[in-house]
């Protein structure tokens, strides 16, 4: 046996036929070039798959200005209004407010404050205090460039019992008082706040004068918008008050539930709380009557604060809270605590005022006790039931995507709160309908409260029907109309039969026409290329019942399985992750030539249910197949008289 020897590392230039030829190194090989050649390439597949999610259309951009806010401090305030959670207690009910302490102090605070708090008004009316007849407004002028309205008001002539204040010192004024008012009382710097109701329109206040005084003088104001139509001089009875924003403000974020008790604007007249009264019969039981009392107006918006009959509504008033505190509140002082307590008291009382002081207290916390109890409650109407900024919460819990508003943005607070709202309240002393969040509110009120029939529905178009009418839409809005897809004619079972019997063996087979390459043929000068046929086998599963056809040649619901089930394909408005059809190939951006082939997928266009459809036009493996024709079919029910070729006979539809 030979023994062959090789040197390490080579002597020779080239490492041909030496042990080393396909290591790899930097010697030469045969032909030149290094032994990057010894190395081995293999083609690979990459597929990278493109999404494309449609989610419609954006809403346009808001800002500031659309909503009607004027500096981001008011935008941040409006935000943690929005976002406080409180609950929504029943204040028809006082009772649910003061318990243990003294009806009567509480009563008292809250006239205080109200005077203190309310929107109150400037009133110019035709006959004054005097009963002097005069103008209410003089020296008219519209500019049409700017589209203002000036108007001047004779200072004599305007009636203001809550003392606003539009003179150059207000500020000044308003910081001396012994008891703070409200800051809308400053009109010289707040008339921004502040518009003119004329003839059932308000028109915002632009500017004003400051007068030198409170009782003399001239007021001159500057209105938006042609409020007047060219008279330069008006007898009719103008009122100019805070805007209804800047009311509802008031009376949902400066004023407690006893207050808005009070002030009761849900009601005809407004202004009027209803008190269930004890009382005691003569032979020592006790009964509940309701007692009624409603505080008189002072013009067409003031409340009167100045005659005989405030008065008379604070007396009513003290009346009833004295029957209260003897009968159902103060149980502090009346029952939770020992007379020898009381026994030694001051001449002012102090010792009983401590008691109030411990009640009040216990009242504020068991308020918030007292809501615990209906925080998975919800009712059609606001009271004792979930926060209304919870409700969202409440429906997503129960299955609701909730990233909805039955709200436009178009013009968006200026037609709720503005002046262009023509869907006025029923009750005068409410300035429009609802509030943006007060709909979005009651939108979610209604949608948690059907929400069991909506379920039990599953997506008919009587859901749908009820979703637009908890918006509020009226019916000749949206037209429903349901498809249904009629056969044309039977199949004949006899063909199916026969066709089917080539395929119940496991195996379907077909012939193929293709070229014959070598085969051709002239015809009159032409040249032609023969064919031939070729057969290819196709293993199949499927059996009788997979064919959606009945025995006696009918349409009928195969079987469904992963692979094929009930609208298959069908579409949507938008394309997302959960949302989205099949893949298919990409045949556009694939690559399938070359050592790197690029395999690209996309999301297979929206058929709308026809791939479930297409089964019934098509029998697979075979030539035989229904012609569809989609009609409408509004009418969901047929009597037995219909029963047959099931046709409708009322309503004036053709389906069959």
């Amino acid at each position: 046996m030979a023994i062959e020897k090789f040197t390490c590392p080579p002597q020779s230039a080239s490492g041909e036929g030496t042990f080393s030829d396909n290591l790899v190194g930097f010697q030469l090989v045969a032909g030149g070039g290094l032994t990057q050649g010894n190395f081995e390439f293999t083609s690979s597949i990459t597929e990278k798959t493109n999404r494309t999610f449609t989610t419609g259309v954006f809403s346009n951009p808001i800002n500031l200005e659309d909503l009607g806010v004027n500096n981001v401090a008011q935008s941040k305030r409006i935000f943690e209004n929005n976002f406080k959670v409180y609950p929504n207690f029943d204040i028809s009910q006082v009772t649910n407010f003061t318990s243990y302490g003294s009806m009567v102090k509480r009563i008292s605070s809250s006239i205080e404050i109200i005077i203190n708090k309310f929107p109150a008004a400037l009133e110019v009316t035709l006959m004054d205090e005097n009963y002097i007849t005069g103008a209410t407004a003089n020296n008219v002028i519209y500019d049409s460039i700017l589209n203002e309205t000036s108007i001047e008001l004779n200072v004599s002539r305007i009636r203001n019992p809550f003392d606003i204040d539009f003179t150059i010192n207000a500020t000044r004024n308003l910081e001396l008082r012994e008891i703070q008012v409200s800051p809308l009382r400053n009109m010289t710097t707040q008339f921004a706040k502040y518009s003119l109701y004329y003839s059932g329109n308000g028109y915002d206040v632009m500017f004003i004068e400051p007068t030198q005084s409170l009782t003399s003088g001239t007021l001159k104001i500057y209105l938006k918008g042609n409020v007047f139509s060219g008279q330069t001089q008006v007898f009719d009875d103008l009122v100019i008050r805070p805007n209804d924003r800047e009311v509802n403000r008031v009376f949902n974020e400066d004023l407690d539930e006893v207050q808005r008790f009070l002030l009761n604007r849900n009601v005809i007249p407004v202004y009027t709380a209803t008190f269930q009264l004890p009382g005691e019969n003569d032979d020592g039981t006790f009964y509940l009557q309701n007692k009624t009392v409603t505080w008189p107006l002072y013009g067409n918006w003031n409340l009167d604060i100045l005659t005989n009959s405030f008065t008379s509504y604070l007396s009513t008033l003290n009346n009833i809270s004295v029957n209260f505190d003897e009968f159902q509140t103060n149980l502090v002082s009346r029952f939770l605590t020992t007379d020898s307590l009381k026994e030694f008291d001051t001449s002012d009382q102090k010792v009983e005022k401590i008691l109030q002081i411990y009640g009040r207290s216990f009242d504020e916390t068991k308020k918030f006790i007292n809501a615990l109890a209906y925080m998975n409650s919800v009712n059609y109407n606001t009271g004792n039931d979930i926060p209304s900024q919870l409700l969202k919460n409440l429906a997503q819990t129960l299955g609701w995507s909730t990233n909805m508003s039955p709200i436009s943005n178009d013009d968006f607070l200026s037609s709720v709160f503005g002046q262009k709202n023509i869907d006025k309240s029923m009750y005068s002393g409410v300035g429009q309908a609802q509030t943006p969040d007060e709909l979005n509110y009651q939108y979610y009120k209604n949608l948690i409260l059907n929400s069991a029939y909506l379920f039990k529905s599953k997506g008919t178009r009587k859901s749908i029907e009820t979703l637009m009418r908890l918006i509020g839409a009226p019916d000749a809005l949206v037209e429903f109309n349901e498809y249904v897809y009629l056969a044309d004619q039977r199949i004949n079972m006899s063909d199916f039969d026969t066709q089917y019997a080539n395929i119940s063996g496991g195996t379907y087979s077909r012939r193929v026409p293709t070229l014959e390459n070598g085969n051709t043929f002239q015809i009159q000068g032409v040249t032609y290329t023969g064919f031939t046929t070729t057969t290819s086998l196709q293993d199949v599963t499927l059996t009788s019942s997979d064919y959606p056809v009945d025995s006696n040649g009918f349409p009928s619901s195969p079987v469904n399985n992963e692979s094929y089930y009930f609208q298959m394909g069908a579409g949507w408005f938008e394309s997302t992750p959960k949302h989205r059809s099949p893949t298919q190939v990409d045949l556009t951006n694939s690559v399938f030539t070359g050592n790197n082939p690029n395999y690209q997928t996309k999301l297979a266009p929206f058929t709308y249910g026809q791939e479930y459809l297409n089964v019934y036009r098509k029998f697979p493996y075979t030539n035989l197949g229904f012609n569809l024709r989609a009609t409408v079919d509004n009418n969901k029910s047929w009597v037995d008289t219909e029963i047959g070729n099931r046709s409708n006979l009322d309503g004036q539809y053709n389906s069959i």
